[in-house]
């Protein structure tokens, strides 16, 4: 029997695709047994969703209102210590005010409970969000089973999964930002670039390709999303929540490690040099060289 040119390259191309068939059938199998003992935590000893912990205490923090633990390391791990005794990480509060609102409605419920719900939140985010993006790239659709595939597949979507994180929320605005430009609106791509103020990081980047394409108008929309937020913390908080948070973030400088204390599950420039160099300085001098010839590229290219 001849085979025809394109069920060669229909061969050729599941033949590539093996080594991700593999990674997905391991992963998530091995990410089902793990998580299959009932209770919060899983077989390995670990509680399940690690990083949700820190969201559901500033979750608890909101819904009690107990504002002077919001930027108190020690408070916080006090609430650790008491919801999860058999978890020793403890994380730094330097979040925006915000996002603690966000979390207030699942910190009603148990933590169980309340990570099932997120979960089964950013497997539909997430979903949604491809399935968007896909529709508007007619060329994809003759290679609807490779797009699945790679989605099922992408690392971080496993990350997200297995570590219950939060990143589903940039992938929302994102995803808004660009439907917006394709629509020409640029007040409203801004407002949805704007809504990662929840973690300026995210947006640094964006607001100097922005500023070096004189797009005032993503600039005014993301001014106002900012704005709007902090406002939302204020009025629950009241104002002095927004003082100490920028005095938090202004002291985060000085202990970047305690963002990125396992460097390989981190997705920067940053984690991947301090891996490839083992000089901190030269590490972080190649960071910052690379990351400034990333923005002007993107800066460029935007133009």
């Amino acid at each position: 029997m001849t085979l025809s040119v394109a069920q060669h390259r229909q061969i050729r191309l599941h033949l590539a695709f093996i080594p991700v068939y593999v990674w997905i059938i391991w992963v998530w199998t091995s990410y089902a047994v793990n998580v299959s003992p009932s209770g919060r935590i899983d077989r390995t000893g670990h509680v399940k969703g690690q990083d949700f912990t820190h969201d559901y205490v500033l979750g608890q923090i909101a819904r009690e209102h107990a504002t002077g633990d919001l930027y108190n390391f020690d408070a916080q791990s006090r609430r650790m210590d008491r919801l999860f005794p058999d978890y020793e990480v403890r994380y730094a509060p330097v979040h925006g005010p915000q996002l603690s609102l966000l979390f207030a409605p699942l910190a009603r419920m148990p933590y169980e409970s309340a990570l099932w719900v997120w979960l089964a939140l950013s497997v539909s985010g997430y979903a949604t969000c491809c399935a968007v993006l896909y529709g508007t790239a007619p060329r994809l659709r003759r290679y609807a089973w490779v797009v699945v595939v790679l989605a099922i597949g992408y690392p971080p979507f496993y990350f997200l999964i297995a570590f219950g994180q939060i990143s589903v929320v940039g992938l929302a605005c994102v995803t808004a930002a660009y439907l917006a430009f394709r629509a020409r609106r640029p007040w409203l791509a801004g407002l949805a670039l704007g809504t990662l103020a929840y973690k300026p990081p995210l947006g640094i980047a964006i607001v100097l390709v922005m500023v070096y394409g004189r797009e005032w108008q993503v600039l005014g929309g993301a001014f106002v999303a900012a704005v709007v937020q902090l406002a939302a913390a204020a009025a629950y908080y009241g104002p002095t929540v927004l003082v100490t948070y920028a005095d938090t973030v202004g002291d985060a400088t000085q202990i970047a490690s305690v963002f990125e204390p396992i460097l390989h599950r981190m997705q920067s420039l940053r984690s991947f040099f301090l891996l490839l160099v083992p000089l901190p300085r030269v590490a972080f001098a190649a960071y910052v060289c690379s990351a400034a010839a990333v923005v002007i590229a993107a800066a460029r290219y935007w133009t």
